[in-house]
């Protein structure tokens, strides 16, 4: 009595004209409750990470750091996610100052598990942590209506990896 449900992608074409209607995180929202409804997420969560990847490949070009294909991942159910990749000190640097990051002292929060992977078996004194200030940086918009509320960028400089934790805003900026 097993029961099999396909979901045929392309008979579900999203056109630019209506992406730009659509906010991300509800498309991302709909994207996953359709996939849980039939039973296999693996089509909407790969849609919902090329997303990501693209979103946060435009804030690193935007600040000279070009990555082809960041590796990135949706954190559950939530609105955050996380890519990582590899970038030079000098890339770092350049995303720093152009996204008004600060460092992300003990009276701070910190990112999520998601960034844990960079970590492993580093030096404390390797590790530089650096977070966005303020509701909604200006910062932190993208092309296509959306921004993130926060981003985090954690280094590893004895690795030369970089993981950016974001999350993505409930609405379009005014």
């Amino acid at each position: 009595n097993e029961r099999r449900f396909t979901l045929d992608a392309s008979r579900f074409t999203l056109h630019a004209s209506q992406a730009s209607d659509t906010p991300r995180p509800a498309l991302l929202t709909l994207l996953l409750g359709v996939c849980l409804n039939l039973g296999g997420c693996e089509m909407a969560l790969n849609a919902m990470n090329r997303q990501l990847a693209e979103d946060v490949g435009e804030l690193l070009a935007r600040h000279g750091a070009k990555i082809d294909r960041p590796a990135c991942h949706m954190i559950g159910a939530t609105r955050a996610g996380a890519c990582t990749m590899t970038l030079t000190p000098e890339q770092v640097e350049h995303m720093i100052a152009g996204l008004t990051l600060e460092v992300s002292g003990e009276d701070r929060p910190t990112p999520s598990t998601a960034c844990a992977s960079i970590l492993a078996s580093t030096p404390r004194d390797q590790i530089r942590a650096f977070v966005t200030t303020g509701d909604r940086p200006p910062e932190l918009r993208l092309s296509k209506g959306m921004a993130f509320d926060e981003l985090w960028l954690v280094q590893n400089r004895q690795t030369g990896r970089v993981c950016i934790q974001v999350t993505y805003a409930y609405s379009s900026p005014a």
